[in-house]
């Protein structure tokens, strides 16, 4: 989220931009970190799904009218593997073979996130 951004970018040593994690969703008006407890994320008013969510009975179904708008949940399965793509920067190509990982892993680790999955702790 843009909070989670805010909050590592103030431990960091120096600022990194959203675009360094590479993400494919950035949520707004979350509080930092409020994603990793997440089980379901709603998106409403998608556009060209293959299946919905109907709203009155909160089912999946096959998508049957081919347009407009609907309802579509994405499980939360499990928190994001720890990867280098962070160090690398997206501008230049370059990698920085420490930050920002290396600080992150200080107060985003598995362990210090609390996760009780043990076989999750050395992969986030």
């Amino acid at each position: 989220s843009a909070a989670s951004l805010q909050h590592t970018n103030e431990r960091l040593v120096e600022a990194v931009s959203m675009r360094r994690f590479r993400p494919n969703i950035v949520i707004e008006g979350a509080y930092a970190f409020e994603e990793d407890y997440w089980g379901k994320v709603r998106f409403h008013q998608v556009q060209n799904a293959l299946s919905c969510v109907d709203a009155d009975s909160n089912t999946k179904m096959p998508r049957q009218d081919g347009g407009g708008d609907c309802t579509l949940d994405m499980e939360m399965v499990k928190p994001c593997s720890r990867c280098i793509m962070p160090n690398i920067d997206p501008n230049k190509g370059e990698l920085n073979s420490r930050e920002p990982s290396r600080s992150m892993m200080k107060f985003r680790s598995g362990g210090a996130i609390g996760l009780k999955n043990v076989k999750w702790r050395k992969e986030i």
